[in-house]
């Protein structure tokens, strides 16, 4: 998302989601989503970091809603717009290259 904001001239900042289990990664409908700021400052190590943060709240928060019996679907938020589709590609490669191991990197 930090390559997207650079190459689109947006920042919507970027989103920590929990989904349904399904047998593809991060394919199921989402049951929770919280919204994660990125500032101008930002490098992707600081963004991690702030996101996995708000991801253990999030993960807090649903947990007590399940039990409950709260759970729903919701709708995914949309960072691309039409058009956009080469300059997501494009900044998902260039995070691939910078970060071979991605969001699994410790």
């Amino acid at each position: 998302m930090l390559e997207f904001t650079k190459l689109t001239g947006r920042n919507e900042g970027t989103n920590v989601i929990i989904h349904r289990v399904t047998n593809q990664i991060d394919e199921g409908p989402t049951v929770a989503i919280s919204h994660v700021p990125i500032f101008e400052e930002d490098t992707a190590e600081t963004l991690q970091e702030r996101g996995k943060e708000r991801e253990r709240q999030l993960q807090l928060e649903f947990w007590k809603g399940f039990v409950k019996g709260e759970v729903q679907e919701i709708q995914d938020t949309v960072y691309m717009r039409p058009g956009e589709e080469e300059i997501l590609e494009s900044a998902r490669q260039k995070a691939r290259k910078d970060y071979p191991n991605g969001w699994r990197r410790t």
